[in-house]
């Protein structure tokens, strides 16, 4: 039966959820030696990507990614974040941040598969499509 590779991340999550860090090694080691067994290695990263999913949804954290055409001042950051903490009701929010400067001005923000695009180029296109109508 072939695993997913949100399964193995799930059974790393409940191995190791509220361990002491002493106990960590072991448990990684056993988990590793797994996935060789099974030949699974190459989906490491996978993986690891579905565990941070789980970790994160635990610990009332979620990732963001803002794009702007121009680097944001600390305090922007600082503005954006707090918002996507209270939209998404979360303690933390790690954000990453894109500069793409075809974006011309405003934000495009993304959560998850949630998109949020105040950005100039998006209401340019927009107009375009009402004014070609």
């Amino acid at each position: 039966m072939r695993i997913s590779n949100k399964q193995y991340a799930r059974a790393l999550f409940e191995l190791t959820d509220e361990k002491e860090k002493s106990e960590l090694p072991a448990i990684i080691e056993q988990f590793v030696a797994e996935l060789i067994r099974r030949h699974d290695t190459s989906r490491t990263e996978r993986i690891l990507t579905e565990y941070v999913k789980l970790w994160q949804a635990s610990n009332s954290v979620v990732e963001a990614e803002v794009t702007t055409a121009h680097t944001m001042t600390d305090e922007t950051k600082h503005t954006i974040a707090a918002y996507v903490a209270k939209w998404q009701e979360v303690k933390e929010v790690v954000l990453k941040s894109r500069v793409v400067p075809e974006v011309l001005a405003g934000v495009i923000l993304r959560v998850g598969d949630q998109v949020i695009d105040a950005s100039t180029r998006q209401q340019v296109k927009k107009l375009e499509a009402t004014i070609l109508k």
